[in-house]
């Protein structure tokens, strides 16, 4: 996969700190990979009307509405100022978020996405998972990665799959899904 990355570093006059990731922006053959801003709001709003998102994803609050979508947007604004983790929203040529993938840059950092339902099944989320993990490796020096699914979400899994996790088993998956499910399909790649 080719894949290009933009490295940005924060404008001047703003304060850096130790340990300060510069804004990345990467671009695959069909899809720009950036940090989520705040007009995104109405993207990410809609895409979280569609239940299976929050029927497998279970910090993802029912109902959602704009409160919610801004409280998501400002939790990733903090996680790329303060942590290691980076949350990228998954756009197509016309700069919308189609949806989000996050990775936790540390040896054994996990995986996460979700994609709007009108751009299911088209492989964009393979195509962003992969990208995000040849980042994390390439960039970060990570070789050691996990990501968990819902033992009912066979579409995760096989974009798991496809991107190059293998599925490792069952384990215990904190917090409980939605459902009450406490089992989470585990993968990895390394």
């Amino acid at each position: 996969m080719r894949l290009a990355v933009v490295a940005l570093w924060r404008p001047s006059g703003t304060v850096a700190h130790a340990g300060d990731t510069p804004y990345v922006e990467m671009r695959t053959e069909r899809l720009v990979l950036r940090k989520p801003r705040a007009d995104d709001l109405r993207a990410v709003v809609a895409a979280c009307q569609d239940p299976e998102i929050p029927r497998f994803i279970p910090y993802v609050p029912v109902p959602y509405g704009d409160r919610e979508g801004r409280a998501f947007l400002d939790s990733v604004e903090r996680a790329w100022n303060e942590s290691d983790e980076r949350t990228f929203a998954i756009c197509r040529d016309h700069d919308v978020l189609v949806g989000a993938v996050t990775v936790r840059l540390h040896e054994g950092g996990t995986v996460g996405y979700w994609l709007s339902s009108s751009a299911r099944g088209q492989g964009l989320m393979t195509e962003a998972v992969r990208a995000v993990v040849q980042w994390a490796r390439t960039e970060h020096g990570i070789q050691w990665l996990r990501l968990w699914t819902h033992p009912d979400n066979r579409a995760s899994q096989a974009v798991a799959e496809r991107a190059g996790f293998v599925r490792i088993g069952v384990g215990e998956h904190t917090p409980p899904f939605r459902d009450g499910t406490t089992a989470g399909i585990r993968f990895e790649i390394r």
